[in-house]
């Protein structure tokens, strides 16, 4: 079962991430799942979900700068400039701690607080309607592209395990972006 984005606040347009880029990793995860051969060997199968661990985390990051520079940006276009030049380094550091310490931070306690809130509030719903753990499944996603982007393949997981997983990335990016969006 996929996880629906409605874990958070229902009243919000999903203008905020960058809704074509969330389709766009759906929909090649979903295309991956339709194309791959169904008997086929278990190595076939451990690079189609590899590479699907490998765009999905890929997508994430670049939502997850997007959210970072539109939040510099608004406050003065200046600063927007900073940030955008400060995250060309910004490489697959994604995990949660990651997130909170080294980049949200920054823009002080209010938003890493806000953050949490939001974080807590989807974990919860997530668990007792889906039985599913979307910090856990997030981690296992950067785990899984970190395997699988050195080396080659992805054992560890399979094409739909990834495919939740990446729901799950979106809500946590979702999170992030609602946390910088309020003033």
């Amino acid at each position: 079962m996929l996880l629906p984005l409605k874990f958070l606040v229902a009243n919000r347009t999903e203008s905020e991430m960058n809704k074509q880029e969330s389709r766009q990793i759906r929909y090649f995860i979903d295309h991956l799942g339709a194309v791959a051969p169904k008997p086929a060997p278990d190595m076939l199968h451990a690079r189609y979900a590899g590479f699907a661990a490998v765009s999905a985390v890929s997508n994430l990051e670049q939502s997850t700068k997007d959210a970072f520079k539109d939040f510099a940006a608004k406050r003065h276009p200046d600063f927007g400039y900073f940030i955008q030049n400060h995250l060309e380094s910004f490489n697959a550091q994604l995990k949660l701690n990651q997130l909170k310490d080294r980049y949200l931070s920054r823009f002080g306690s209010t938003r890493i607080n806000q953050f949490d809130k939001l974080l807590e509030k989807c974990e919860r719903r997530a668990l007792k309607w889906a039985h599913v753990s979307i910090k856990s499944s997030y981690g296992n996603l950067i785990i899984w592209r970190h395997t699988c982007a050195h080396s080659g393949y992805l054992d560890k997981a399979t094409l739909p395990e990834v495919a939740k997983a990446a729901r799950a990335g979106e809500i946590v990016i979702r999170a992030l972006w609602f946390s910088l969006d309020k003033t």
